[in-house]
């Protein structure tokens, strides 16, 4: 079976078991969603239902064959799901799934700038996991079994990134929490994150962070930059997808200071537009490499505006000019 019919197969059997579950017990479609994944995944029904629907939910959840679907056709699906359930505004504002087209280049990124390290990445942290769309997509296209972590504040976003996580059998340990507070790891080879957008509400806790202005507000994307900075290790890389005005805001200068006294800048490459809503914030993907003993800068960095991803011809262009930059500026350390 085709990867685009299996993925259209298992979003068929979640949504058909979380409409059930939601029409039945009352329950949002995504907590819906949360108990068909993780009855899907156990093999059996977690949660109480009258026979006749305990019944329809027993014959989706046994044509269900983890081992007939690829970790990326899990994703996707489960991706579907996800953003049905969104429409129906249970998240808080701005909480979402990263595209998809742009979660698997930031995936294709991660796989070629981390090639050229003397090792494969061991340990990959999202700061912001969301759904955890992200974070298993960069994971299905790194070599090797390197162990995940993703932070999230928000508790039905963490369950379903859960859920993703379980289904596509990924070892990725999860944690509830405000990311910009103290986290309890570190020594991070490589941090992928779709930046949160906006002020950050808690000023105590901001004081902790060299971003802090007592004169204005902080910026709690600016923080999480900052924060990832601080748990990687020498060496790694941190992929970003940032907010276009990043450099313009207020905070800025303090920001590229940080930036360029604690990491070696990549590349900025700038989404297309077509990506993006009328009013939504516009968005670049940033590469950056933590400084270290052994790391060395690149004689230049790489610099684009992206092509529409419909335009084939056009981002096969443009990613033969990245590779080509890889070869120049990033020698191999293996």
């Amino acid at each position: 079976m085709s990867k685009k019919a299996n993925t259209e197969l298992l979003f068929e059997l979640l949504d058909q078991g979380s409409q059930l579950l939601k029409q039945t017990k009352g329950k949002p479609y995504l907590e819906a969603l949360i108990d068909t994944g993780e009855s899907f995944f156990q093999g059996e029904l977690v949660t109480d239902a009258e026979e006749e629907t305990a019944g329809k939910l027993a014959d989706l959840i046994h044509q269900f064959n983890r081992h007939n679907f690829g970790r990326e056709e899990i994703r996707r699906a489960f991706q579907l799901a996800t953003l049905k359930g969104m429409k129906e505004g249970a998240l808080p504002p701005g909480a979402g799934v990263t595209p998809d087209a742009v979660a698997l280049f930031m995936a294709h990124l991660a796989k070629l700038f981390c090639s050229r390290l003397a090792q494969h990445p061991q340990l990959v942290v999202d700061l912001a996991c969301g759904p955890g769309n992200l974070l298993t997509c960069v994971l299905n296209h790194l070599p090797g079994q390197p162990q995940g972590v993703g932070v999230e504040f928000d508790p039905l976003l963490i369950r379903l990134a859960y859920i993703n996580a379980n289904l596509q059998e990924h070892a990725i340990e999860f944690f509830r929490q405000d990311a910009l507070k103290p986290v309890y790891f570190s020594r991070v080879n490589l941090v992928v994150c779709d930046l949160p957008v906006g002020i950050y509400p808690d000023r105590d806790n901001a004081k902790r962070y060299e971003l802090y202005a007592e004169d204005q507000d902080s910026y709690a994307h600016q923080l999480f930059i900052e924060q990832a900075i601080h748990v990687a290790e020498e060496g790694a890389y941190l992929i970003f997808l940032i907010p276009n005005q990043l450099f313009t805001e207020p905070g800025a200068p303090r920001l590229r200071e940080l930036i360029t006294k604690e990491t070696h800048i990549q590349a900025l490459l700038q989404l297309p537009d077509s990506l993006f809503q009328s009013g939504s914030i516009h968005k670049s993907i940033f590469i950056l490499q933590k400084k270290g003993d052994a790391v060395q800068p690149p004689r230049q960095t790489l610099l684009a505006k992206l092509p529409s991803f419909t335009n084939k011809q056009k981002l096969s262009q443009v990613w033969a000019q990245i590779e080509e930059w890889i070869e120049v500026n990033k020698p191999c350390q293996k």
